[in-house]
């Protein structure tokens, strides 16, 4: 589904969520340039605990920061299915990108994780991300 820069903002990120908590056939979710950012981001995070069918979910260009990409993370330790999230541009700083590496050892199953244009400021974080 690709719903690409259509301002849909916390209120249609939250709606969305709802539905991908039982949704068994979406595959992949673009919600780039929405002006989602934390409420929105939260729910859509708390919904991936649940589905089961989501491989790809692209936020790129929202206000997703340390506190969402937290809950992204923690969420993607439940899940087993998402192999793409793309979170590029979505002002992640040093501790949004720890906590995807403090569950690195639970994302086994995620092939892709776009983290380019973000607000890292550690030189190593690729590296240590990718397990080197």
């Amino acid at each position: 589904l690709h719903l690409r820069a259509n301002n849909i903002g916390d209120p249609g990120a939250i709606a969305l969520a709802g539905a991908l908590t039982s949704e068994a056939t979406l595959s992949a979710l673009n919600l780039s340039i929405n002006n989602i950012s934390g409420p929105g981001v939260a729910a859509l995070a708390e919904s991936l605990r649940h589905n089961t069918s989501l491989q790809q979910l692209h936020l790129a260009e929202n206000t997703v920061g340390c506190t969402g990409a937290s809950a992204l993370a923690s969420a993607l330790t439940s899940n087993s299915t998402l192999q793409v999230l793309n979170v590029q541009r979505t002002g992640i700083a040093d501790d949004g990108a720890e906590a995807f590496l403090r569950a690195a050892g639970h994302l086994h199953h995620l092939q892709f994780l776009d983290l380019s244009y973000n607000a890292i400021t550690d030189p190593d974080m690729g590296d240590r991300l990718q397990g080197g």
